[in-house]
């Protein structure tokens, strides 16, 4: 107070709040206009008191703002150009920051889209990319290490879904069906739509009726254009028929008529 009391009349505030403080302590009742008028009288020293200190206030702020704002941008002045480092350099680590965060995410990625990729691979390319991704001991991925770990063992674990159906499908189509000898025989014989309509199933399904026709004629398109239910045919089928894209087909169409 003493520093303030330098600049302001302390004491003479102090003694004209008191006789306010006392004044308005008191109870004023409000009932009549004549009340009403006397409240207003009352409180004219405080109001006056108050505006006047505002505008001391003001007029002492802008006098220290005269004071202190030269020192305050000079110093600012000073530390411009480091500032300007520390911003640069923030600027940097963040996008490098960014980068390392996408890198990481682009790997995880990888893992997630693993069994996809591998879709048409043998049953031996199945097992050694299995059996190398269960040897990646997942590290460098930092706070996302779990996300990571989480991503490789799913794709272990569809992939060795992936890796049991192919060994089926690789052992059906080393075993010619009897049903289909004449037309191993003979590759020029066609399919007729009646030779593949007893495959199809009836069933009906929960999609409408004309997506259903739909996909039962690709299915026997696919297997008339392939006389003998080639490899890459006979595959095109079984991942429509497990992606869902072709209901209502017996799996008799693993089939490779060219083993």
């Amino acid at each position: 107070m003493s520093q303030i009391s330098q600049i302001v009349d302390t004491g003479k505030y102090e003694n004209q709040i008191i006789e306010i403080e006392k004044s308005l302590a008191e109870e004023y009742p409000v009932t009549t206009a004549a009340e009403n008028k006397e409240l207003k009288r009352i409180l004219k020293p405080s109001t006056s008191l108050r505006t006047k200190l505002t505008k001391r206030k003001r007029e002492l702020k802008a006098m220290v703002d005269d004071a202190f704002n030269p020192w305050v941008a000079r110093i600012e002045a000073a530390e411009e150009p480091h500032k300007a480092k520390i911003k640069a350099f923030d600027a940097a680590a963040k996008v490098d920051e960014q980068k390392r965060v996408e890198e990481i995410q682009h790997r995880i990625e990888c893992f997630k889209n693993i069994p996809l990729a591998m879709l048409n691979a043998s049953s031996g390319e199945l097992r050694a990319c299995i059996d190398d991704l269960k040897a990646d001991p997942v590290k460098g991925f930092v706070e996302f290490e779990v996300e990571a770990l989480k991503a490789r063992n799913d794709a272990v674990a569809h992939l060795e879904g992936i890796y049991e159906l192919r060994i089926v499908q690789e052992k059906q189509t080393r075993q010619e069906p009897e049903e289909f000898a004449p037309f191993a025989e003979d590759e020029s014989a066609p399919f007729a739509e009646d030779d593949i309509a007893p495959f199809v199933d009836d069933e009906p399904f929960s999609r409408n009726e004309e997506q259903l026709a739909a996909d039962r004629q690709e299915a026997i398109r696919a297997l008339m254009q392939y006389h003998s239910l080639g490899e890459s045919a006979a595959h095109a089928i079984v991942q429509s028929i497990e992606a869902g894209h072709i209901p209502g087909v017996y799996t008799v169409f693993n089939y490779d008529g060219q083993s």
